[in-house]
């Protein structure tokens, strides 16, 4: 188990994948944590595992704007995604 933060606000540009620099190790068990250079975690007990994430957004989200989070599985790459659509645009 494990909880890892970023405190400190980070610029994320537009259409240019970004990775998260966690920033604070609030407790990690079984897991190692990298917050200097890869800004990963590594599951060092085997078992079944919840992972979830948060995040805020100071700009305004856009008509039609994509938002994408990554994940890498044993080194396979899953991906969720969301779009935007304004109530106006039919879509809430």
């Amino acid at each position: 188990m494990a909880k890892i933060t970023r405190d400190a606000a980070q610029s994320i540009p537009d259409s240019v994948a970004t990775t998260i620099e966690f920033d604070n190790i609030e407790f990690a068990n079984g897991i190692k944590a990298d917050i200097t250079g890869n800004y990963s975690l590594n599951i060092t007990k085997s078992g079944t595992y919840l992972v979830s994430s948060s995040w805020g957004l100071a700009a305004e989200y856009e008509d039609q704007d994509r938002m994408f989070a990554y994940i890498m599985v044993n080194g396979v790459l899953h991906k969720w995604s969301s779009k935007h659509s304004s109530a106006s645009a039919g879509t809430p």
